[in-house]
């Protein structure tokens, strides 16, 4: 009995980030699969390190293909994130990646006016209670150049899923597409919901943020 009672003690005072960590995103990108870059002049480096050599800056929205997960971590704007050794060119050249960089989510409207969006966190800053403060970016591009750019305080925790879907207009007078920034706790009692934005062609327009639970109402868009 009391060894069960140390094992408790010892396994709820274990520092929070390590318990996030398991969950969080950036630490979940696959081998041998391809994302696009979130962020503008990204440095790939020699080695899994802030400090080691440049050796290619890539555009935003590039496309990279993941070829290994390091167990290097660093943090930057309060998000810590692994490095990943990533191919970058047709001839395969390689090189490493801070994975706060990848988009989390990316969606074409190739249907219309040929625009990507991309979606991720930003950054992670304190509350004074204590609590995480997650603020999420997107960016809309087209040929490798950003036009747009929003960042919103985002809901939940750095262990939150993300992601991002893409709607037509449904009807509504001068805009292209309906984006939904979804966030989702695997968790009863977690957050749930969307945070929605219009484009027009030039702007994100915000429009609502929807939460729902087993307690709230339905809803759709």
């Amino acid at each position: 009995m009391k060894n069960i009672i140390i094992l408790f003690l010892v396994f709820f005072s274990l520092p929070t980030f390590a318990q996030e960590e398991v969950f969080n995103q950036y630490f979940q990108f696959s081998e041998n699969e391809t994302y696009q870059l979130l962020a503008d002049n990204v440095n790939l480096r020699a080695q899994p390190d802030t400090k080691s050599n440049i050796i290619k800056q890539l555009p935003v929205a590039s496309k990279v293909r993941i070829i290994e997960i390091t167990k290097s971590v660093s943090e930057i704007n309060g998000l810590r994130a692994p490095w990943y050794k990533v191919s970058y060119s047709e001839d395969s050249k390689t090189a490493y990646l801070w994975g706060g960089f990848i988009s989390l989510a990316s969606e074409n409207n190739n249907n219309k006016d040929d625009i990507v969006f991309l979606h991720g966190i930003s950054k992670i800053e304190k509350s004074t209670d204590g609590n995480s403060l997650i603020y999420i970016q997107a960016r809309a591009i087209k040929d490798s150049k950003e036009i747009q750019k929003i960042e919103f305080k985002g809901f939940g925790s750095v262990s939150t899923i993300r992601n991002l879907s893409l709607n037509d207009s449904k009807g509504v007078e001068g805009i292209i597409n309906i984006l939904k920034f979804s966030y989702s706790d695997n968790f009863c009692g977690g957050e749930f919901g969307d945070q929605v934005y219009f484009w027009d062609g030039k702007n994100f327009i915000f429009v609502k943020n929807l939460q729902s639970g087993v307690d709230a109402p339905c809803y759709s868009l």
